[in-house]
This record gives structure tokens, C-alpha cells and sequence, in this order.
């Protein structure tokens, strides 16, 4: 009989929770695969910030990598929850990011249309922020600010629509 007996029922739980979890997060082949995907994920970037915010984005992910290719339901919460989730971990990614690099970014009590306005205002440079005709901040084609003039010059032709909405922000 074990000294702390309730030590043991704590540890009997735990297991049990641990693998009706991991039947939602990994593989069958590998029960580490969710680890290995969110790795890879965060080694894509460099800022510790955004590290942060990859982390629980890439899990879900690998959670409905498993979840989509299986049949039966999850073992705890719904596919659509992380929908969600990511949707949720991706928005907040966004606003961090913006307070972060902009100091002027809208406090969150501003009303909507001074959010919209100050997002829909062009050629931001610290932003990098495409304006509607498609050129940077310096009036070079959008994307193009570092690169050479002899590559800038071939697809100098290209000009995006001024009228089309800017679907990337």
C-alpha cells in the first residue's frame, strides 16, 4: 500500500487524461508529432513576441491535422472550438503586434470608425502598409522596397487595380 495513496490516484488520473488528450493532438505514428510541428512553426520566426503567439496557433493546428484526418469525435473539445481558438490566438497576435509597432494604433475604446480610418490610411512606413494604388511608402510597387532595381524593373509592370480592396490586412 503506497504511503500517499491520493499521490497515486492523482497520477492514475493524469495518464488517463494524457492519452485521450494525445489521441486529439499527435499522430498514431507518433505521439510527439504535435510537438515536432509546432517546433518547426516557431523555428519559422525570430521575434520572441511572435514566438509566442505561434506556439498555441501551431498546436491547434497539429490538433486538426489529427482531428480532420480521423473519423470519430474528440475526446474533449470541438473541432469548431479550434477553429476558433486559432481564429482568437491570430487577432490577439494582431492587435499585439500593431500596439507593439505603432504607438498611435487606436486604443481599443476608440470607436470603430476611427480604427477603420486609421487602418485604411495609407503608406505607413514603419508599417510597411500598401497603399490602394499598390505602392510602398516610398512609391515603389508593393513588396519591392528591398529589392534591386534590375528585379524591381521587371515587375515594375505590374499594377495592382486601385480600385480592388486590399484584402491582405
Amino acid at each position: 500500500m503506497p504511503r500517499i495513496p491520493e499521490f497515486h490516484a492523482t497520477l492514475a488520473k493524469i495518464a488517463t487524461l494524457h492519452e485521450a488528450k494525445n489521441q486529439d493532438y499527435a499522430t498514431d505514428k507518433d505521439p510527439f508529432s504535435n510537438f515536432v510541428f509546432t517546433e518547426t512553426a516557431i523555428e519559422l520566426f525570430r521575434n520572441n513576441a511572435d514566438k509566442t503567439f505561434v506556439w498555441p496557433i501551431a498546436t491547434k493546428l497539429a490538433r486538426l491535422s489529427v482531428l480532420l484526418s480521423k473519423t470519430g469525435l474528440p475526446n474533449f473539445e470541438s473541432i469548431e472550438d479550434s477553429f476558433d481558438d486559432i481564429a482568437t490566438y491570430v487577432i490577439l497576435w494582431k492587435c499585439a503586434y500593431m500596439r507593439a509597432h505603432n504607438p498611435q494604433y487606436p486604443d481599443p475604446q476608440a470607436s470603430e470608425k476611427a480604427r477603420i480610418a486609421y487602418e485604411n490610411q495609407t503608406n505607413e512606413p514603419s508599417l510597411g502598409r500598401i497603399n490602394y494604388a499598390g505602392t510602398d511608402h516610398e512609391g515603389k510597387p508593393a513588396g519591392l522596397s528591398d529589392v534591386s532595381p534590375a528585379k524591381r524593373g521587371a515587375a515594375e509592370g505590374y499594377k495592382r487595380d486601385p480600385r480592388t480592396v486590399d484584402r491582405d490586412r
